[in-house]
């Protein structure tokens, strides 16, 4: 279920960036909310950081599979949220020789469902491919 939910996310998200590239500042519609991404003129390329594509994974929600964000939508159509820097984390526990080095301790959180989705900035004609990596864990 949730490989389908980040497909379908990613489809309709790559059609939604493509709209959105002709702005000063990129920003994209995905229906729920608007992101604003940064764009990078060097390498001509987009990047949206830290979107939902799932209702936070706590409180009752904690252990169950994924809800859809539209089911659970706390946020208005017109909020432009920030995706200009990564999302937190998913909680883990780090190395014992790594907790004491504070730079190593990145923001973490159980509210972690988010994608991060990097688009060329110039829109194309052309299919492109999409890459989906799925973390398995570990350090």
């Amino acid at each position: 279920m949730i490989l389908s939910m980040i497909a379908k996310f990613t489809v309709f998200a790559l059609a939604s960036f493509t709209a959105a590239t002709g702005s000063s500042t990129p920003i994209v519609d995905l229906g729920y909310a608007q992101y604003e991404g940064i764009r990078d003129d060097k390498s001509g390329i987009t990047a949206y950081y830290g979107l939902r594509y799932a209702a936070p994974p706590t409180g009752r929600l904690r252990w169950q599979p994924p809800v859809n964000i539209e089911k659970r939508n706390n946020y208005s159509n017109r909020q432009v949220l920030d995706a200009t820097a990564p999302g937190p984390q998913c909680l883990q526990q780090s190395p014992v020789w790594q907790s004491s080095i504070p730079a190593n301790n990145p923001v973490s959180s159980e509210d972690c469902l988010l994608l991060d989705v990097i688009v060329p900035s110039v829109p194309t004609n052309t299919s492109l491919p999409v890459i989906v990596q799925i973390h398995g864990g570990g350090n």
